[in-house]
């Protein structure tokens, strides 16, 4: 995160937003932007909003800026949840036998140049 710092993160395809520890995204040198309310399934919390500038899985699955929310999670073996707000950038190919995640980068959409 931010090439400063290594996290270990659940991939939860049933999560919007990413959700990573406040001392992790302190750390980080995450830049704190504000509270915002989440909502799950265990009800709803107010949580500090931060922006790094880069959240990199593996050597290229890359977004940046991002905006990601600060909470603990119950997992206590991770420091939080990769959630659709980045996994939306792939196209995500879940191998449950071989035990692997793909991640491929979804082509950008074209800009065109006015003439």
């Amino acid at each position: 995160m931010n090439g400063k710092a290594t996290t270990r993160l659940v991939l939860d395809t049933g999560a919007d937003l990413t959700l990573i520890a406040p001392d992790v995204l302190r750390s980080a040198g995450g830049a704190f932007r504000g509270y915002a309310t989440v909502r799950g399934v265990t009800g709803q919390e107010t949580v500090e909003v931060y922006e790094v500038a880069s959240l990199e899985v593996g050597f290229y699955a890359k977004v940046g800026p991002l905006k990601v929310f600060a909470h603990a999670v119950a997992d206590r073996t991770a420091d939080g949840l990769l959630g659709r707000d980045f996994l939306e950038h792939f196209t995500v190919t879940i191998d449950s036998e071989r035990e692997f995640v793909l991640l491929t980068p979804k082509p950008q959409p074209r800009t065109r140049t006015p003439r």
